[in-house]
């Protein structure tokens, strides 16, 4: 269910170097646990990267 809204990857640009899926369990996690984002758990992506991509897609509504 989650597949239909992520973002298509793009033919230009840098490649995506992280696993988006990785990012929206980080966004959940973070959710959850009530935490703040320097404490997201080491098996998750970066915390600015989780956070980048979290401030992105609700801007884009998503």
């Amino acid at each position: 269910m989650i597949r239909l809204f992520m973002p298509e990857p793009k033919a230009w640009g840098h490649n995506i170097e992280v696993v988006l899926r990785e990012v929206i369990n980080a966004i959940f996690n973070l959710n959850r646990a009530g935490c703040q984002w320097d404490m997201l758990p080491h098996d998750f992506p970066n915390d600015k990267t989780v956070n980048w991509y979290y401030n992105l897609w609700r801007r884009e509504g998503r």
